[in-house]
């Protein structure tokens, strides 16, 4: 049996958010499973677009990162990170990352996988 984490801790904090996955890294999970898409200017995006457009009023995939970079919910969480941060942040995580990937985009996979092996 495997535990998934997905969208972090998405039962307790808003799913693919910094927070959802520190605390979900706590409860020692074997997977934690992520939301990708890109932005208009090509950066890599943890954010489900559908929820972004839909919660969040935000085209991820028609703006650019810097028209909605600053997006912030009331508890002061980042609601649409740049996947190289979250992997930065979340460096201590010793399970397997899982991908779910939310554009048809061999670009996006190129890019995420080349994000992880930098780090």
């Amino acid at each position: 049996m495997k535990i998934i984490a997905h969208g972090g801790y998405s039962a307790k904090y808003k799913e693919n958010t910094l927070r959802s996955y520190l605390e979900a890294i706590k409860l020692l999970p074997d997977v934690l499973e992520i939301d990708l898409c890109l932005s208009s200017d090509g950066i890599v995006l943890c954010t489900h677009s559908k929820t972004a457009r839909e919660k969040y009023g935000v085209d991820v995939e028609n703006l650019n990162y810097e028209s909605f970079k600053d997006l912030i919910d009331e508890n002061g969480d980042i609601l649409i990170s740049r996947f190289e941060d979250i992997i930065e942040k979340i460096n201590t995580f010793k399970g397997k990352l899982m991908f779910d990937l939310k554009q048809d985009s061999l670009g996006l996979v190129d890019k995420a996988l080349e994000i992880v092996k930098l780090k």
